[in-house]
């Protein structure tokens, strides 16, 4: 029991450092004209967790899904001019590449988030409608992407978005789970 609970505790932590790591290294990368390290970093991390993983051709199809998902939607928010990216760092159309793989990024802490908010939608939701919003506005800051008309207004079309994608990227996990 000592040994499964270390384990579990060590992928935990692997899996929050992870996303953190691949989180900066996207932003860092493209706030420094380097778009492309990002989507390395991610994509090195994602083949440890799948490699680590029992289930790995689930997590190899959520994150299709995902950043289809991911590009789709921030897609929107760029052809609409509320999302503007730095040309040196606009490699991919509409939405950056370094974007979408910010969202393959939060594909090991799906399971994680889905066991804590629960089953509902509504937890889910004012956790999306929140955290969204702070991360863009975090790399915001940090020169990655400019928000516009203004600040607010793209923040709140922000957490609308993620509003709607927390509860929906829960759900996506569960998506052909039983056939592996």
């Amino acid at each position: 029991m000592h040994n499964l609970f270390t384990s579990q505790v060590a992928r935990n932590l692997f899996m929050i450092s992870s996303v953190q790591v691949g989180w900066f290294g996207c932003i860092l990368g493209a706030t420094n004209g380097y778009p492309l390290i990002g989507p390395g970093i991610v994509g090195l991390l994602m083949t440890l967790h799948v490699t680590m993983s029992s289930r790995k051709w689930h997590l190899i199809r959520l994150s299709v899904i995902v950043a289809i998902f991911g590009a789709t939607f921030d897609g929107v928010l760029t052809i609409t001019g509320v999302l503007n990216f730095p040309v040196n760092t606009s490699i991919g159309w509409p939405s950056p590449i370094w974007m979408v793989a910010l969202w393959v990024n939060i594909v090991p802490a799906i399971d994680s988030l889905a066991l804590l908010l629960g089953p509902g939608v509504f937890l889910p939701a004012i956790v999306g409608a929140v955290g969204g919003p702070v991360a863009y506005f975090a790399g915001a800051n940090l020169g990655a992407v400019t928000l516009t008309p203004s600040t607010l207004i793209a923040l709140g079309l922000i957490s609308l978005e993620w509003a709607f994608a927390m509860p929906v990227l829960l759900r996506l996990r569960l998506l052909g789970v039983n056939k592996l």
